[in-house]
């Protein structure tokens, strides 16, 4: 990692996966994270990013754990499974409007990294990005 790197303001530079079933989600977040300079790709379901896109294209993967058919934790099982070269450790976070103890553990245990509540606070997010990616703000 660079120094220029280290010392990124916002997310410029970052390509995010942000998967959700919910449109208004994807467009809101998807807003707030180009408006710090990332290039956000949505997906409404994980079977999308997992069928047609290179996860190593990412910096970052952002999902609902939520949503019909693959949820969540489906996603990042099958996102674990792949090679380094594939994608396989990607930074993770989970997104849950549940706060419960043992479904955010959950997240964790299956593989994100970390996690956050809904609705996201901007702020945090962007910190939390830049704490896994261990580049400064």
């Amino acid at each position: 990692m660079t120094d220029s790197q280290k010392t990124r303001k916002g997310l410029e530079g970052l390509r995010i996966a942000l998967v959700d079933d919910e449109r208004l989600t994807l467009k809101l977040l998807s807003a707030l994270l180009a408006r710090e300079g990332a290039a956000v790709v949505t997906f409404n379901n994980a079977d999308d990013l997992l069928e047609k896109h290179d996860l190593a294209s990412f910096d970052v993967l952002l999902s609902d754990m939520h949503m019909p058919i693959c949820d969540g934790h489906s996603l990042i099982r099958e996102v674990r499974r792949r090679p380094v070269e594939q994608g396989g450790k990607i930074p993770a976070i989970a997104l849950t409007a549940y706060a419960q103890h043992d479904v955010l553990a959950r997240a964790i245990v299956e593989g994100f990294n970390d996690y956050m509540t809904k609705p996201v606070d901007p702020k945090e997010l962007v910190t939390l990005i830049h704490k896994l990616l261990g580049t400064g703000s």
